[in-house]
């Protein structure tokens, strides 16, 4: 028995073959930026001690009145404070920053002086006692003697003191000067207490004065004459 052959299927041609998928290669995505890397530890530093400084003209911030040149020395007391808790040390920085909490007026005097460069090589101490010494009121105020003080008595023995406006402007320079000296250690409580009462010998109310002093020490036997008791009995007599 002849074994019958199976039909065999026609030859594909080229075109009848499938053609494999030619893959298009897809525009490369665009890649996310970078994120910007962190400054310097420096000017982070840098950056947080300028943020703990007071803005200018804050409540907290340290100003200079030109109308009152005395607080020239407290305007820099307050602005060194300031300072020291921000943690600037850098003097050039230092000198920059002054500027910001002063009027513009004072801001044009101040530049004048060589100190006020920061390209210079005068340190912030150079810079302020520059600008101290354009203040001489302030100067003269650091610089009073026991003199100063019995001079003002004298001056004020003679005017005799019998009303309140009077002993108030003797009263304020009596304590600008004396306070002076009680710092630099030139002058006792009790030096102080007699000059301030010598300066009232003249008045009309020194009897009264005294006479109340008097009583006051009679009631106890630690009582001590000092400039503010007296001030205390000076103001009784002429309420």
């Amino acid at each position: 028995m002849s074994s019958s052959s199976s039909p065999q299927s026609p030859p594909l041609s080229q075109s009848s073959v499938p053609s494999t998928p030619t893959l298009v290669s897809s525009p490369p995505l665009p890649s996310s930026q970078a994120p910007p890397a962190p400054p310097p530890p420096e000017q982070q530093s840098l950056r947080a001690s300028l943020l703990a400084m007071p803005l200018p003209r804050s409540n907290s911030a340290p100003r200079f009145d030109a109308s009152q040149p005395k607080s020239v020395g407290r305007f820099f007391e307050d602005l060194e404070l300031a300072f020291e808790r921000a943690g600037i040390t850098d003097d050039a920085l230092r000198k920059r920053l002054t500027f910001h909490y002063i009027p513009i007026e004072v801001e044009d005097l101040w530049r004048l002086l060589p100190e006020a460069s920061t390209t210079s090589e005068a340190s912030f101490d150079d810079f302020k006692m520059a600008v101290i010494a354009l203040y001489p009121e302030y100067i003269y105020r650091r610089m009073f003697s026991f003199a100063h003080l019995e001079r003002l008595v004298r001056e004020w023995r003679v005017r005799c003191i019998d009303n309140l406006d009077d002993y108030g402007r003797f009263y304020r320079s009596f304590v600008a000067i004396a306070g002076v000296l009680r710092q630099k250690g030139a002058l006792t409580p009790t030096q102080e207490a007699r000059l301030f009462r010598v300066a009232l010998s003249s008045s009309r109310m020194l009897e009264a004065v005294d006479c109340r002093l008097e009583r006051l020490a009679a009631c106890s036997s630690r009582f001590v004459l000092t400039r503010e008791r007296v001030h205390e009995v000076v103001l009784s007599v002429l309420a």
